[in-house]
């Protein structure tokens, strides 16, 4: 059983009390929400999971903020990849960002990343400590698109892989950008390193790579090659290349898809 068969059949339950999703200035005492006390003793956020199997991200602030503020922030989320689970970032326009981490070693982490990926939306609670007492002050439910559960399941699969997921795909004698190179196969290194910068800064491309060692090394770029000119910029550092469009043909070498990297079998 993988990584992801093994979240979804996680059966176990926890005893933590909801948090008010509706009240203001909800106190919020030690003995009913210990584990958020202990959580957010040495940092400002927490995944938190209630006894109604809802996962909540927790936020603690120093100060009140005005709720119609809030109300308009935009929010977003991005996924990122720790060794101990995936992490999901909340950017808050005009307070933060926050990193909520899925811990795949803690029994909570699991059952909250369970709940996060079957219920598709996450509470968001906004606290601030007052007299050593936690209180929330505001609430709101946010959905969570397909495109983020799918983000996740890339980590859990490179996770339980050790390695980029491998996938299969034909994508040979499809329209491609050609790069002809005075190279061999070392550069494959080379292709790997600028498109783990493009994962860096969560590049939107989607194109595959086929590589052909016909009288000449040519690399195939087949999809949305967005950042061609900074691909081409960084290889040139190193090589002699001549661009051309044709169809693809070759060996198929790795996917780029929006952040993810997978390497054809």
């Amino acid at each position: 059983m993988n990584l992801i068969e093994q979240i979804y059949n996680v059966n176990d339950a926890v005893n933590n009390k909801a948090i008010d999703k509706k009240g203001f200035l909800v106190s919020l005492n030690y003995k009913n929400y210990e584990f958020l006390y202990r959580s957010l003793k040495n940092k400002n956020n927490s995944v938190y999971i209630d006894n109604q199997n809802e996962v909540s991200f927790v936020i603690k602030l120093n100060k009140i903020v005005d709720i119609k503020e809030i109300l308009y922030y935009k929010k977003s989320i991005d996924v990122k990849m720790d060794l101990e689970g995936p992490v999901i970032e909340l950017i808050v326009d005009g307070l933060s960002s926050y990193e909520f981490l899925f811990n795949l070693n803690d029994r909570f982490g699991v059952i909250a990343l369970k709940s996060f990926l079957t219920n598709k939306q996450v509470n968001v609670h906004f606290v601030v400590e007052t007299a050593g007492i936690l209180q929330k002050f505001y609430s709101s439910l946010m959905p969570i698109d397909d495109k983020v559960i799918e983000r996740v399941e890339y980590v859990l699969k490179c996770l339980n892989d050790y390695c980029y997921p491998k996938i299969e795909e034909d994508v040979l004698q499809k329209e491609s950008v050609i790069f002809e190179v005075e190279s061999d196969y070392e550069i494959l290194n080379d292709l790997i390193n600028i498109i783990e910068a493009l994962q860096k800064w969560n590049s939107k491309d989607i194109f595959s790579i086929v590589v052909d060692k016909d009288d000449k090394f040519k690399i195939h770029f087949v999809g949305e090659f967005k950042n061609k000119n900074y691909f081409k910029t960084q290889l040139e550092k190193n090589y002699s290349i001549k661009e051309y469009n044709g169809f693809s043909k070759g060996k198929k070498f790795l996917k780029y898809d929006r952040g993810m990297i997978y390497f054809y079998i």
